[in-house]
């Protein structure tokens, strides 16, 4: 992961309460399957848009 990358992930999840944070955490693992290598940025995406209305 690029310096880049690591500093937009940091700007978007900026300003999270703790229980907001525990709720992506909780939906990024939910999508994670050990067979695949790599979650697209639209899975994750549509996952979150689904799961919470506040983001």
């Amino acid at each position: 992961m690029t310096i880049d990358q690591i500093t937009k992930i940091a700007e978007a999840l900026g300003g999270l309460t703790q229980s907001e944070w525990a709720e992506v955490q909780r939906i990024i693992e939910h999508l994670y399957h050990p067979v695949k290598k790599a979650l697209t940025s639209e899975e994750i995406s549509a996952s979150l848009i689904k799961a919470k209305r506040w983001l």
